[in-house]
């Protein structure tokens, strides 16, 4: 790009979407100003800003502009990148199915706890209720044919389902979903009551833990729990232990998904696990495994390989062109501007992410001789300094050169060892003879 004289360049970046958009307006270092205009629409008045040249400043959206959208520049010369598109955080939505007896406003039960510990986080929402595709299925209770055939099926589509056991005659559940046989877990002999004493905190479930900080969960009491047969014990992994060497939390691998449990309940009849400050992190770090539940930026450079979330197949460019994407494949993006990628399937939704410029373009300020030196460019002294050029010179014509130069230097060498010859001679000829006494 060829620069007039007195040029300016500067460039905007969206920095955030959601409720507080922020943008860097970077100025260009050989800029001749440093009086710019940022509009950000949405009906907003347009904002004044002075950025010196070669450095960078950062604006807050006025109050009211949130959401996704463009912010635009004017007031320098060079438009390439004058808009910079924003998008708000992707939040999916967590989906969290529930089976059991009791209901949300038994405040004895499971899923009154559940509902009021799972709140919505800053990566995801969370909704609690009946759902074809929950990231996290709850069971808890006696269950039925019918239910333990919909758990399978969950785990079999690679799902995450935790099962507390309530009491030991529902246990039969367990024994069929892991292919364990015997009569069933029984009831567990506790004095006054049982505490967690061996924990796996390179467990994905219990890692969040693992700091020594907040490794301690020996003020969580247990009054009841199941002891399960050795044979149901010997196929999954154990993640934690009470004092007595029952297993408290096991992890069985069946189908696709992962089959949690836990041989007692958070009800209060079992345990104080509900009022626990460990207890809210402990299930939301077996929710957050689902895949779907997986962080995704909303912004992106052209060219950076965009990440998409299972059942995307088409993306919507911002000149509403649509490009089918192949299943498991990422997307490399070419424009700048809103995209919006389309989820098919059982999660029917869209997500948008913003594509912009990268904010280095902007610098268009031409490098020095120095500058290129350092970048390890061969540059010609003469050349540099008087802009002339020498002629070319073709590789006969060099070689011709070449060989004139060693006939001169073979003649030279010639001439100086005759004239040393003769000068040898010459002295010899005239040295006076001995006299005899």
């Amino acid at each position: 790009m060829e620069l007039p004289e007195g040029w300016t360049n500067a460039g905007v970046q969206a920095l955030a979407g959601g409720d507080h958009p922020r943008a860097r307006i970077t100025n260009a270092e050989g800029s001749a100003k440093s009086d710019f205009i940022l509009d950000w629409g949405q009906g907003s008045a347009p904002q004044p800003v002075s950025v010196p040249p070669g450095e960078s400043a950062v604006m807050e959206a006025p109050e009211g502009v949130k959401g996704g959208g463009v912010v635009k520049l004017s007031g320098d010369g060079p438009a390439f990148d004058n808009e910079s598109a924003w998008a708000p955080p992707i939040r999916p939505t967590a989906r969290i199915r529930y089976i059991g007896a009791d209901a949300a406003t038994d405040s004895t039960g499971s899923l009154f706890f559940l509902t009021r510990v799972m709140q919505p986080t800053a990566a995801y929402e969370v909704s609690i209720g009946e759902t074809a595709v929950p990231d996290l299925t709850v069971a808890s209770g006696p269950l039925g044919d019918a239910e333990v055939a919909s758990i399978r099926a969950v785990l079999d589509a690679g799902g995450n389902v935790l099962l507390t056991l309530a009491d030991a005659a529902g246990s039969g559940a367990l024994g069929g979903l892991v292919g364990g046989g015997g009569s069933g877990a029984d009831e567990a002999a506790v004095g006054n009551f049982a505490l967690l004493g061996e924990i796996d905190f390179g467990s994905s479930v219990f890692a969040p833990f693992a700091d020594p900080r907040y490794s301690d969960f020996s003020g969580i009491r247990f009054w009841k729990h199941r002891v399960l047969p050795e044979e149901w014990i010997g196929k999954g992994a154990v993640l934690a232990r009470y004092d007595s060497g029952e297993p408290a939390w096991l992890r069985y691998g069946i189908g696709k998904g992962a089959l949690h449990v836990l041989t007692t309940t958070w009800r209060p009849a079992d345990s104080q696990l509900a009022l626990s400050t460990k207890f809210p992190p402990l299930l939301h770090a077996l929710l957050s495994q689902s895949p779907a539940l997986a962080v995704r930026a909303a912004r992106y450079t052209i060219g950076q390989p965009v990440p998409l979330p299972d059942g995307v197949v088409e993306v919507t460019l911002p000149d509403g062109a649509k490009v089918t994407v192949e299943a498991g494949r990422t997307f490399l993006p070419t424009v700048p501007g809103l995209h919006v990628a389309a989820i098919t399937g059982r999660r029917s939704s869209s997500e948008t992410f913003a594509v912009q410029i990268d904010p280095a373009e902007t610098e268009v300020t031409p490098l020095s001789d120095a500058d290129l030196k350092s970048l390890g460019l061969p540059l010609d002294a003469a050349v540099t300094s008087s802009g002339a050029s020498a002629p070319d010179v073709s590789d006969a014509e060099q070689e011709s050169r070449q060989r004139v130069g060693w006939w001169l230097l073979v003649a030279a060498a010639a001439a100086f060892l005759v004239e040393t010859l003769w000068a040898a001679r010459r002295s010899a000829s005239q040295t006076p003879a001995p006299v005899s006494a």
